[in-house]
Parts: C-alpha cells; sequence; structure tokens
C-alpha cells in the first residue's frame, strides 16, 4: 500500500541529499546549506503523516518488516533534524545529512517500491501467520526499529568523528579549539600548528554522542533480541525447548537471528571495551559502524523474505 504523501516524503529527502552533497562539493558553502534544514523538517513531517495513516489502515510498524524499515528510516531522520537544529552542529548539517540522507532514501524506496512476493499475504499481519503472541511480535519489531535507529545516529556521529579527527590532524590546515583538544582517536590530546580553528564539536563529545546512543541502542536491541528468540522458539517446528543444542543449532542457522545475535556482539563488546579497556576513538568509531552495517543486514533479511513471500 502506497502512502498518499510517500513522493512528496521522497522529494523533500532527495532535495535535501542533493544539497548536502553540492554544500561539500563548494567547501559547504552557506547559500545552499541553509536550505538542507527546512526541507529536512518537512521530510519528517511528510514521513510522519504517510505512518499515521499506514497505521490507520492496519499497517503500523510492528506489522511487517517493510513498515519496521521505513520506520527506522524515519526514526534516523527526526534524529537528524534534532541534531542538526542545534547551533553547534548546524556547520555539520551537510555532511551529517550526507551521511543518513543516502541510507535511508535506499531503505524508503526499496520498502515502498520492491513489489511483495507472490506468496506473501501484504494485508496480514505476522500475528495473523503465526500463532505467536500479537503483542509479543509488535515489541519485537518495534525494539529491534527503535535499536537499529539509534545505531545509525551512532554510525554517523563515528563517520564525523573520523572525518573530524583526520582533518584536524592536518598540519597547517586546522586546529583544535580548547573544548576540541580535549580527546583525539586515542584519547591523548592532539597539538600541532594551525592557522583555522575548527568550530565543530569537539572529539569528546562526538565520542560521547557514540557511546550514549549505543547505550540506548542496545537496551532497544536485547529487548528485541530477547522477544525474538522467543517468537522462533514457539514457532519451531519440531524442535523441543528442552533440547539446548538442537534449540541452539535451530536458533543460529536462521540468518536474521546469526546477524542479530553478531549486531549484539559486537555493540556489547564495544561497551565493555570502553568500561573496561578504555577503548574509544577512532577504534570505537570504526566498530560502531561495523555494528551499524549488521543491524541493517538483520532488516534488509527480512525484507528479503517478504519479497520472497516467505512469512
Amino acid at each position: 500500500m502506497m502512502p498518499p504523501l510517500f513522493p512528496l516524503t521522497l522529494a523533500f529527502f532527495a532535495v535535501a541529499a542533493t544539497l548536502c552533497f553540492v554544500s561539500l562539493a563548494q567547501g559547504g558553502e552557506a547559500s545552499f546549506r541553509r536550505g538542507i534544514f527546512p526541507l529536512l523538517v518537512l521530510g519528517v513531517l511528510a514521513q510522519a503523516f504517510d505512518i499515521a495513516w499506514l497505521c490507520l489502515h492496519g499497517q503500523h510498524p510492528g506489522s511487517s518488516a517493510r513498515e519496521a524499515i521505513y520506520f527506522a528510516s524515519f526514526l534516523m531522520l527526526l534524529s537528524l533534524s534534532a541534531l542538526t537544529g542545534q547551533p553547534r552542529l548546524r556547520p555539520h548539517t551537510a555532511l551529517l545529512g550526507a551521511l543518513l540522507l543516502p541510507v535511508t532514501l535506499v531503505m524508503d524506496v526499496l520498502v515502498r517500491v520492491v513489489p511483495i512476493g507472490h506468496g506473501a499475504l501484504p494485508e496480514r499481519s505476522l500475528s495473523e501467520l503465526t500463532s505467536v503472541e500479537p503483542r509479543l511480535i509488535t515489541l519485537h519489531i518495534f525494539s529491534a526499529t527503535l535499536g537499529t535507529a539509534l545505531f545509525g545516529i551512532a554510525a554517523a556521529t563515528s563517520v564525523l568523528y573520523l572525518l573530524s579527527e583526520r582533518r584536524l590532524r592536518r598540519p597547517g590546515k586546522s586546529r583544535l579549539s580548547p573544548a576540541s583538544a580535549s580527546a583525539s582517536s586515542d584519547g591523548h590530546r592532539s597539538s600541532g600548528p594551525a592557522h583555522v580553528q575548527w568550530r565543530g564539536p569537539s572529539l569528546e563529545t562526538l565520542d560521547s554522542w557514540n557511546q550514549r546512543s549505543i547505550a540506548f541502542g542496545m537496551l532497544a536491541f536485547t529487548v528485541a533480541l530477547v522477544s525474538g528468540t522467543s517468537w522462533l522458539i514457539r514457532v519451531a517446528p519440531g524442535i523441543s525447548s528442552s533440547s539446548v543444542l538442537s534449540l541452539a543449532g535451530y536458533l543460529l542457522r536462521q540468518s536474521r537471528y546469526g546477524l542479530a545475535v553478531l549486531t549484539w556482539l559486537i555493540y556489547a563488546g564495544l561497551l565493555l571495551g570502553r568500561a573496561a579497556f578504555g577503548l574509544r576513538g577512532r577504534r570505537a568509531a570504526n566498530v560502531t559502524i561495523l555494528g551499524f552495517a549488521t543491524a541493517l543486514a538483520v532488516l534488509f533479511v527480512y525484507l528479503a523474505r517478504d519479497v520472497q513471500g516467505r512469512p
């Protein structure tokens, strides 16, 4: 079912993405950058209307993988709008938009344009196709979607961290402001000749945003993993819950479950590394991006099952 404002939503985000890349190509030209934030807000409002319209027609974010992915893109762009609305981040609107907008545009186009397989029943929710409690399925899909969106924000700030750090390390090109000097890629101070002050958020601030986004994302994703495990156990064909080995083998053979476990382990390891070994900076940013890639893979495995017509 195509929501009424989807073409308009797509147009807003596509133009905003174009302005982001043009602004970056022009060295952050303010005349182009000023139009990005209003387009983001208009696109988010249009997408919010579409999600509400879909809910009224029985296609809420917990009803299918398609609606979950569409809702995840909405949450990422809503967070992007909130971030770029802050005065300190306004100069980085083009860069943050160039990082997140292409990903969300691909997600939106896939879920709304790619046809559903002949064996699928698009008008029926997952709860109607299985014997699992509908509230459990809704909880699983919503928490997985929220966790993935938070991981997406963490990944965007990680890319911004890596690019900012690279720029700050160039001798004679830029220098750290007093706030920025408090952190570098490995938590050490940076020094060196500089002529142009870096006015963006400090590396320490970006690293802190990364940690907070992952912490809250892990809470949501843990709920998704627990509820998803319960879901798979209930629908497991001929698998006895008393047989731990057979149950574990069945779960790990499910590609979506294996990727979800891998995502959880990546971010759990990152949080443990931060707490126990002081892992931060460039290494933490790289691990964050890897984890987001596996989290996206989980959603697209669900989408592939929808396209193939498999419940």
